[in-house]
């Protein structure tokens, strides 16, 4: 059962590695990477083949919590850049197929689905270049929104993925890293950016590494950690300096 919401405002809903619309009965995740056990195996990494079921789940779970009548998939369906791995589209068909009969479903294409378009038109899927509804704004986060775009510019919110964002937080003694929101702002507009979905990828740490998305400037934007629960932490800024005197002791 996934944990909670946490109603970050009465339009968005801060879910396990999702957010979701209330107003738009829309659920939003991103950066499933399906396919990425295949590329893992063939590296000599003894991974077994669970994530998709593991997201399933999830996605099941979320949608019948919230009563979503849409999904949402903010970029990067798959891992592959330049090809349609056996794996891959052994997955998205298995995914997509069996959620489009509860749901709507529609993909923002990531810069890991250059190629995906023949597999998303053949299942009936929409695979478009960004997403609006109810002002929020849906693009996957590889590279600025065009700024003409008129779901853009009637938006209140952006939604990104791509970044992966966890931290990892210590008492000086022991280490634990936590996928997380980051809740901040671009060109005047509440920016949130979503961890990723898939159970595989454990995050990239945003105190320690630097921003991926041009979008997003991690050091003014607030924390949102899942664990047991969903939990603010402050800024990315604060909690930086905070971790930084426990470590000294």
């Amino acid at each position: 059962m996934a944990v909670d919401p946490y109603k970050l405002s009465d339009d968005l809903w801060l879910c396990e590695n999702a957010v979701f619309l209330p107003k738009a009965k829309t659920l939003v995740a991103s950066d499933l990477q399906l396919g990425y056990e295949q590329q893992l195996r063939a590296l000599g990494h003894n991974v077994h083949y669970e994530q998709l079921q593991r997201m399933l789940t999830l996605l099941e779970s979320l949608i019948a919590q919230t009563g979503a009548t849409r999904l949402v998939i903010d970029g990067d369906l798959k891992h592959e850049f330049g090809r349609i791995s056996a794996q891959e589209r052994r997955d998205i068909i298995q995914l997509l197929s069996r959620l489009k009969d509860r749901v709507e479903i529609i993909v923002v294409k990531g810069n890991h689905d250059t190629i995906t378009k023949p597999l998303t038109d053949e299942l009936g899927v929409r695979l478009v270049d960004s997403f609006g509804t109810d002002g929020f704004y849906c693009i996957h986060g590889h590279k600025e929104p065009d700024p003409k775009d008129p779901m853009f510019k009637a938006a209140h919110t952006i939604i990104i993925g791509h970044e992966h964002p966890a931290v990892t937080l210590h008492d000086g003694v022991r280490k634990e890293r936590y996928k997380c929101f980051l809740v901040g702002s671009y060109k005047r507009k509440r920016l949130v950016v979503l961890p990723s979905l898939s159970t595989i990828v454990e995050g990239t740490d945003i105190l320690k590494d630097g921003d991926f998305s041009p979008i997003l400037r991690a050091d003014s934007s607030n924390v949102y950690v899942i664990a047991d629960a969903i939990r603010p932490f402050g800024r990315v800024s604060a909690l930086r300096r905070l971790l930084a005197r426990l470590a000294r002791g």
